[in-house]
């Protein structure tokens, strides 16, 4: 992979994005005997694939079948038509279950993007009856970055609240075993060979090459892209699209300061990201925008968007979600510089965590998705007038399981209380006044849920009653894995804004992946995937990795049509 422009300007798919569904399309394509180049605006390749956890949604899907795992896309088809309500596109969502297990048979079989099944992995709406506990989720498998060679250093690194001891990057295997080192022998051996391992890759390295999670697949592809001896250019800023005789042939980019055409004979693939931090379409399709927040990659700013629009391409209609919702916590260090946390499954279901709004009231089942959750302050109203959200434990609960940058003991919490992001109070009312909401309401909230919590049950939100809640909790507490009383002092609590990991409101496309017009026909020779693309799962977020597994499918659909002669 090269990171200066060649003089050969001749291609035949143009791939704009380096996230998991642009760099899907280029190893498909290239498999396929096409001549590809990627372009990546940012000098760091990833996007937020890169920062995400690298989980893959995709329905009866080869792996778990190969492991015993039932499930049928019929099955599947009917889990989400209740998910997604009345307006479900049955089309669009058959096409997806059709294809999704293909891509994922096709990258595991011919390319280095290698995925594992998860032993229990409720889907989030477990209650329904055709929702699954095994593995319609996949895991990326971990990766030696070593063998990237000097194309590690492209790779975007991970957030660094998401790394231990200066630099260790962490699965989601490896926190339940932080979690349970002194409690099991078994985790405590894992963690010491862990901590040790990691330690000898930092003398000899000076960094942890162990990939895992988002980096691990981005990682893995571009591992085959390389062996394809595909082109990956960065940064390289697009222009503009270039269309003649009514197809998108080709586009111009500035790199180095010069212009330069690159022609396309079978097209352009939009994958740049979606708008996540694009004002002005954040405002127009985001609640809240005034207090909403972001942890997808800063360049998503809905570049690809505009440039399909710029061509004639429609976006979306109707009303649903625009985004993958989540609870954001913002530490704001005393240097003015800050760091976002995403509370998706470390603190918010254990037990003894509650989420509590001006008033203190709860509002929500705490264990319910991070995606609901966000839902959930939205129909709050939480957010317009900058009414405070917070979870809040006791000393107990934030020793066991931390709250979001605050981790557990033996972690220290000390510039956290310093800076104002973590906040501690003697008692309830104290802990209350600090934060500026009602004592009352706090002291009666949290009275009744100590009640239900000793006996293990939630009637205001039925926190812990569905496998996917029990899931995220903690299996080793009794009597809920989910509930514990709050009443070990100090008390303890930490701001939440509503945010997104990324969004799912784009370019209306068919079952090609081509860019739609506003008469509903497709545009030759363009593209559009991953979050450019309006999502397949409209606006729902059914699973762990619903964002994902889409954007690999219409990558590899997208590769598929273009290697077929006359598109």
């Amino acid at each position: 992979m090269k990171e200066v422009a060649t003089t050969n300007d001749d291609y035949d798919l143009v791939v704009v994005g380096s996230g998991a569904s642009g760099l899907t399309a280029a190893i498909v394509a290239a498999r396929a005997g096409l001549r590809v180049v990627v372009l990546e605006k940012a000098s760091l390749l990833g996007g937020t694939t890169a920062l995400s956890g690298g989980g893959v949604w995709v329905p009866a899907n080869p792996l778990m079948l190969a492991a015993g795992q039932q499930d049928s896309a019929e099955s599947a088809l009917a889990y989400l038509a209740k998910v997604i309500g009345p307006s479900c596109d049955e089309a669009t969502l058959s096409r997806f279950l059709d294809k999704g297990p293909e891509a994922i048979d096709y990258l595991h079989r011919h390319a280095d993007a290698q995925f594992s099944t998860r032993a229990r992995s409720p889907d989030y709406y477990s209650d329904l009856p055709d929702a699954t506990d095994s593995s319609r989720a996949l895991d990326t498998v971990e990766f030696d970055g070593r063998l990237l060679g000097s194309d590690l250093n492209r790779l975007r690194p991970p957030r660094p609240e998401t790394l231990l001891f200066g630099g260790m990057a962490v699965s989601g295997l490896d926190i339940a075993h932080f979690r349970d080192a002194f409690r099991s022998r078994r985790s405590f051996e894992y963690v010491v060979g862990k901590v040790l391992a990691y330690l000898r890759r930092r003398l000899r390295y000076g960094r942890d090459t162990r990939l895992v999670l988002g980096r691990a697949m981005i990682a893995r592809m571009l591992t085959s892209l390389k062996a394809l001896e595909v082109d990956v250019r960065s940064p390289v800023e697009v222009v503009r699209l270039v269309k003649e005789d009514d197809r998108i042939s080709g586009l111009c980019v500035r790199h180095a300061g010069a212009e330069q055409t690159l022609h396309a004979r079978r097209g352009v693939v939009l994958a740049t990201g979606g708008f996540a931090h694009d004002p002005v379409m954040v405002k127009r399709w985001v609640p809240m925008p005034d207090v909403h927040l972001s942890v997808s990659a800063p360049e998503t700013t809905g570049a690809g968007i505009a440039m399909a629009q710029s061509v004639g391409a429609a976006l979306s209609r109707g009303e649903r979600d625009s985004a993958y919702w989540v609870p954001v916590s913002v530490w704001t260090r005393r240097d003015g510089t800050s760091t976002s946390f995403p509370h998706l499954v470390t603190d918010r279901a254990k037990p003894g965590i509650i989420a509590i709004d001006k008033a203190g009231r709860r509002f929500v089942n705490e264990a319910d998705s991070y995606h609901d959750f966000v839902r959930a302050m939205h129909r709050a109203g939480i957010g317009p007038d900058h009414s405070p959200v917070y979870l809040l434990c006791d000393s107990r609960a934030l020793e066991r399981y931390g709250l979001g940058h605050a981790r557990p003991w033996p972690f220290s919490k000390r510039r956290l209380l310093r800076d104002g992001y973590l906040q501690v109070g003697r008692s309830l009312a104290e802990l209350a006044d600090r934060i500026g909401i009602s004592a009352t309401g706090l002291t009666d909230t949290v009275d009744r849920h100590n009640a239900g919590a000793a006996l293990g049950t939630d009637e205001a939100y039925g926190r812990g009653s569905t496998d996917y809640n029990r899931s995220m909790g903690d299996a080793g507490h009794r009597p809920s894995p989910c509930l514990a009383p709050i009443d070990r002092p100090p008390f303890y609590a930490v701001r939440l804004f509503p945010g997104n990991l990324g969004t799912s409101r784009g370019i209306r496309i068919d079952g090609d992946a081509r860019a739609l017009d506003g008469e509903g026909h497709p545009i030759a020779g363009l593209y559009v995937v991953g979050n450019d693309a309006d999502a397949v799962l409209q606006g729902s977020y059914p699973g762990p990795g619903a964002s994902l597994g889409p954007a690999l499918t219409l990558g590899y659909l997208a590769a598929l049509h273009a290697s077929r002669s006359g598109n």
